[in-house]
């Protein structure tokens, strides 16, 4: 999530734990493992985010990042799980009705 995202939700990050950096083929590519710890606010329960960055990196720029996240795991550190689980039932089953 990038800084935008992080200011319009209730989960508050307080420290990046780098997991693994994984090089590719590309030189230009280069993928890390990472979790993000923080708090919710309003619950003060902790979470802990894992995520992938998938990043490209040029002349010594980042041209482009990706950031893929455990959507699951923030759904239910944001006690959202059930409302989550339910919309995708609901989607299954009108996708399912056609």
């Amino acid at each position: 999530m990038g800084r935008g995202a992080w200011g319009a939700s209730a989960a508050r990050p307080e420290e990046v734990r780098e997991v693994a950096v994984h090089p590719a083929a590309d030189p230009e590519v280069l993928t890390v493992e990472h979790v993000v710890i923080g708090t919710v606010v309003g619950t003060g329960k902790p979470f802990a985010r894992p995520g992938l960055l998938v990043m490209r990196a040029r002349r010594g720029l980042l041209v482009h990042v990706r950031d893929y996240v455990d959507g699951l795991g923030v759904a239910h550190a944001m006690g959202r799980l059930s409302t989550v689980a339910a919309r995708l039932e609901a989607t299954v089953e009108r996708r399912n009705s056609w």
